[in-house]
C-alpha cells in the first residue's frame, strides 16, 4: 500500500474512532441522565397554562353592587408547606395565609380555621391534636381557640361541634359564638337533637351509652342506649342494654321494641343499625351470613341474600352480593324495596350521587373489592359510569374521580385521564364551561369555578376568565428560591418534589436537585409491589426548611415500601457541597448511638410498639433530634424529639452535619 493509501486508511480509522467516542460519549451521557431519570413513565405536570376556554361561552354581565363581597380559600407556600388564608373577587389576599386549613365562611360570614400542633405529645401519639378558631371576615377571632384532636370542622343544622383533646365539647352557634359548653363528647346533630355519648359499663362489656340533648344542653333522651343513630322523620333506632332494639320519638318516647323472631323463631339481630326515612332496617341471618331487611315491625321485606346492604332512598340502595363462592370479592348492585334489581349486582362499586344518579365502577384486571372506607379511593383510580334510576347508563365507563357534588342541580366534575371539566346529568360534556389540562376536581360556587388541578388550585369565572391562580414557588431566602414540581401517573401515582433554583454554584445546585428527584421519584416508582395490585398508591408531598448550610427536605405520604398509611422522611443536604448526610455522620465512630437511641425512643415508646428492627428516620431540628417511628398502619408515625444535651456525649461536634446548623440547647 503507498503512502496515500496509508495515509487515507489512517485518517478513516481516526474518524471511525471520533465517531465511536462520540456515540459512547452520548451514550454514556444517556446513561448518566437516566440514572436520574430511568425513564419514567407518567408525565410531569406543568401548571402553567391548563385552561382550555369554553366553546360556547355565557357570559355574566350582572353587576349586583349590593352583594356581599364574597372571600375564598387561598394558600401561598412556606417552606414547602400551603399556609392558607383568604382571597377576594379580584384575587387579593384579605385575608393574609396564616392558617393549616380553613373552612369555607357561612351565611353569617364566620369561618372555621385549623392550626396543627407542631407535634404529637407522646402520650397521645395516636391523635392528631391541632387549635380550632372561629374568624370573622376581616380575620379577628370570635371563638377559640379550641385545642381538639378532629381537624375537619363545619356547620351543620346551624352549629358546629368541637371536640376537646381532653375530654368536654363547645358548640358554636352561625355567627361563631359559644352556645353551649358540655362535660359530654358531642357527636353529631340531626333534627335539632344532638347525640352524644358518655362512658358506661354493661354486662356484654360495652363501655359507651348514647343518648340525645337539645341545643341548650338540656338532654331529652339519657344516655342509656349502647346505640344510636340520628333522626329521620322524629323517629330513631336504638339497641337497650338487653340487646333488643327500639324505634324511639324526638320526646324519647318508646315506639316500638323488637328482637327480629319470625314465626319460624329464628333469631334475627341488626348487623349495623340502619334507620331511613323510608322505614326498612338491614338485618343478619347469622346461620347463612347474609343480610336482607325488615320493617320497622320487625317483618322481613327483603329476604337476607346480599354480603352488604345500604341505606334505601327514593325507593333504591346499594347492595352487594358474592358471586362463585368467592367471599373476598363483592359485585355491587340497585335494588327496589321489593328487592328486584334496578343495576345487576356485577360491578366493582356502586356509589349513589343522589339528585337520580349513581356512580357505577366497573371491574379492572387485578382490583380489590372494598368497602366503604375506600369508596374514595376506588373512584380515582377506576374506570366510572354514571346511570340513573331506571338502570339507564348515561356515559361509558370513561371516567375517574367523579365529583360527588352536583353542581347547580345539573354539572358533574369528571376527569377522563387527561383533562377534568363538566358534565350534565345526561351524561354531555358541559361546551358552555371551561376544561382543564390535568386531573383533579372542580367545584362551582355562586359565579365563580375552583379547580383543583395536580396540586394547584385555581378561581375563575365561568368564561374561563382567570381570577387567581396558586403560585408553585417559595423564597427559602433572599437568593434561593423552591418551585414544587409535580409527576403524576393515572391517578394512583401522585408526587410532588422541589426543585432548588439560586444556589451560587450550579454545579452543586444540579447535584442536590438530580438526588432530590432520584430520591422522590425512582426510589418510589421502581418499586414493584409483588401482586402487581391496582390499589398500589403513591401519594406524597414536601417541605424544605434552611438551616444556615443545611438544607432539611421532608417527605410524607403513602409510597413504597410503606404503604397503608401516611409516612415521613427527611433527607438532609450540605448546601456547600451537595452531600446528602446519613444519621451516622451526626455521631462519633467509636460510639454505640444506635443501641442508646434505641433504648431512649423504647422508654418513651414502651416495650409493646418498639421493635429494633425497624429503620427509623431521623430529622435535624435546632433544639433536639427528631425520629420518625413507625407504630403500624393502626397508629401511625410518631415523632420522638431527644434533645442534644441528651446525647452530646455520642455526637461528633466537629463533624460537617454538625457544624452545618445552627442550634439552640
Amino acid at each position: 500500500m503507498n503512502n496515500k493509501g496509508k495515509l487515507l486508511l489512517n485518517t478513516i480509522k481516526i474518524m471511525l474512532l471520533f465517531l465511536i467516542i462520540a456515540c459512547l460519549g452520548a451514550y454514556l451521557g444517556e446513561k448518566i441522565i437516566n440514572n436520574t431519570t430511568k425513564a419514567i413513565e407518567g408525565t410531569f405536570v406543568q401548571n402553567t397554562d391548563i385552561i382550555e376556554l369554553p366553546e360556547e361561552p355565557v357570559y355574566n354581565n350582572s353587576n349586583d353592587s349590593n352583594k356581599e363581597e364574597m372571600l375564598l380559600p387561598a394558600f401561598s407556600l412556606f417552606e414547602g408547606k400551603e399556609k392558607w388564608g383568604f382571597i377576594d373577587s379580584k384575587g387579593n389576599f384579605k385575608i393574609n395565609p396564616q392558617f393549616d386549613r380553613v373552612g369555607e365562611f357561612n351565611e353569617k360570614g364566620v369561618a372555621v380555621v385549623v392550626d396543627d400542633a407542631e407535634k404529637l405529645p407522646n402520650d397521645d401519639f395516636y391523635r392528631h391534636k391541632c387549635t380550632i378558631r372561629f374568624i370573622d371576615k376581616s380575620g379577628q377571632t370570635i371563638s377559640g381557640p379550641f385545642t381538639s384532636d378532629r381537624n375537619v370542622i363545619s356547620f351543620s343544622e346551624g352549629i358546629a361541634i368541637v371536640n376537646k383533646f381532653h375530654g368536654g365539647s363547645v358548640v358554636i352557634g352561625e355567627d361563631g359564638k359559644i352556645i353551649l359548653e358540655s362535660v359530654h363528647e358531642l357527636l353529631e346533630c340531626s333534627e335539632g337533637l344532638i347525640k352524644f355519648r358518655k362512658e358506661g359499663t354493661s354486662s356484654a362489656g360495652i363501655n359507651m351509652l348514647y343518648g340525645f340533648m337539645d341545643k341548650m344542653g338540656k338532654i331529652i333522651v339519657p344516655p342509656e342506649y349502647h346505640e344510636a343513630d340520628s333522626f329521620t322523620d322524629g323517629k330513631t333506632v336504638v339497641m337497650s342494654s338487653k340487646g333488643n332494639y327500639r324505634i324511639i320519638d324526638k320526646k324519647g318516647n318508646i315506639l316500638d321494641t323488637y328482637n327480629f323472631i319470625n314465626d319460624k323463631e329464628k333469631y334475627y339481630h341488626p348487623f349495623h343499625i340502619s334507620n331511613d326515612k323510608e322505614g326498612l332496617l338491614t338485618f343478619l341471618d347469622e346461620d347463612i351470613d347474609m343480610l336482607g331487611y325488615v320493617s320497622l315491625e320487625g317483618e322481613t321485606a327483603i329476604p337476607a341474600k346480599f354480603s352488604s346492604t345500604g341505606y334505601f332512598h327514593d325507593g333504591l340502595a346499594v347492595v352487594s352480593i358474592h358471586k362463585d363462592g368467592k367471599k373476598k370479592k363483592q359485585y355491587y348492585g340497585v335494588i327496589d324495596k321489593k328487592g328486584d334489581y334496578i343495576i345487576e349486582p356485577e360491578y366493582a362499586y356502586i356509589i349513589n350521587m343522589g339528585n337520580g344518579l349513581f356512580k357505577v365502577i366497573k371491574e379492572t384486571d387485578n382490583m380489590l373489592y372494598y368497602t366503604d372506607a375506600f369508596d374514595e379511593l376506588i373512584n380515582m383510580i377506576a374506570p366510572a359510569a354514571i346511570f340513573d334510576t331506571t338502570g339507564r347508563q348515561l356515559t361509558q365507563f370513561d371516567y375517574y374521580n367523579i365529583g360527588k357534588k352536583i353542581n347547580e342541580g345539573k354539572y358533574i366534575s369528571v376527569c377522563d385521564g387527561e383533562k377534568t371539566f363538566f358534565i350534565d346529568k345526561n351524561g354531555n360534556v358541559a361546551k358552555e364551561l371551561p376544561k382543564f389540562i390535568g386531573l383533579g376536581i372542580l367545584e362551582i360556587n355562586g359565579d365563580l369555578i375552583k379547580a383543583e388541578i395536580d396540586g394547584t388550585l385555581i378561581y375563575l369565572k365561568k368564561d374561563g376568565t382567570k381570577i387567581w391562580q396558586s403560585d408553585n414557588s417559595m423564597k427559602l431566602d433572599s437568593n434561593i428560591t423552591v418551585n414544587k414540581n409535580t409527576w403524576r401517573l393515572g391517578f394512583a401515582k401522585f408526587i410532588q418534589y422541589p426543585e432548588l433554583m439560586g444556589l451560587s454554584d450550579k454545579k452543586i445546585e444540579e447535584k442536590i436537585n438530580n438526588e432530590i428527584k432520584d430520591l422522590f421519584l425512582n426510589e418510589r416508582i421502581s418499586v414493584k409491589k409483588a401482586s402487581g395490585r391496582l390499589m398500589n398508591i403513591i401519594k406524597t408531598s414536601f417541605s424544605v426548611q434552611k438551616n444556615e448550610n443545611l438544607l432539611i427536605v421532608s417527605e410524607e405520604g403513602n409510597f413504597p415500601p410503606y404503604e397503608g398509611n401516611y409516612k415521613y422522611i427527611a433527607y438532609h443536604f450540605d448546601l456547600l457541597t451537595g452531600e446528602l448526610y446519613d444519621k451516622k455522620d451526626l455521631f462519633k465512630r467509636s460510639s454505640d448511638y444506635e443501641e442508646k437511641i434505641n433504648q431512649i425512643i423504647k422508654g418513651r415508646l414502651g416495650g409493646n410498639y418498639f421493635n429494633e428492627n425497624i429503620d427509623i428516620n431521623f430529622i435535624i431540628k435546632e433544639d433536639s433530634l427528631g425520629f420518625f417511628y413507625d407504630l403500624g398502619p393502626a397508629n401511625g408515625v410518631m415523632q420522638i424529639d431527644i434533645p442534644y444535651d441528651k446525647i452530646i456525649d455520642l455526637i461528633d461536634t466537629e463533624g460537617y452535619l454538625w457544624n452545618s446548623f445552627d442550634k439552640t440547647y
